[in-house]
């Protein structure tokens, strides 16, 4: 894991989140798994611990801890397949949070691809994602990761394939 915290000099070769155009609950997943990713550049700063109380307070109590479980499986998943270091901002750095490593827009692409019920998209992503290294279990996550943090779009989807199958 790479953190470019401090490294606002590497900016122009990333992309503003008002360009990929990030829904608000993809804001929120995106700082959780952020958290994440410091914690394992730098496990002494226990940055996990920011992940699990931003989730708490953006998704509420009940949903919380679920949504943290969730995006860390898909992350972990994601770390056993990939070989190389990921790429990512700063959760809390004004400038850099603002900004999406090409990483980072691959982790939201597959998400988002999930969400939407886009199988083959997510797993080309994925594919990508993991260096060609089998992704299913990453995938498998994500979907659970979908489910979890975007019940509303997830319902969505269920009843448009509901309604195919009729």
């Amino acid at each position: 894991m790479a953190d470019n915290k401090n490294k606002c000099d590497d900016l122009p070769s990333e992309k503003s989140t008002q360009k990929f155009k990030l829904s608000s609950c993809e804001a929120k997943v995106l700082k959780v798994a952020r958290y994440y990713f410091m914690t394992f550049a730098e496990p002494s700063k226990q940055t996990w611990l920011d992940a699990n109380d931003y989730s708490i307070k953006n998704f509420n109590s009940d949903q919380g801890p679920y949504v943290a479980l969730a995006i860390l499986s898909a992350i972990q998943s994601m770390r056993e397949a990939r070989k190389s270091e990921f790429k990512f901002n700063n959760a809390d750095c004004e400038v850099c949070s603002k900004l999406l490593t090409e990483h980072e827009r691959g982790l939201m692409n597959t998400i988002r691809c999930k969400v939407n019920g886009q199988d083959e998209a997510a797993s080309a992503h994925a594919f990508i994602l993991c260096e060609g290294n089998d992704s299913r279990q990453f995938l498998n996550s994500t979907l659970i990761l979908a489910a979890v943090c975007f019940p509303d779009e997830a319902k969505k989807l269920q009843q448009l394939l509901v309604n195919e199958k009729i």
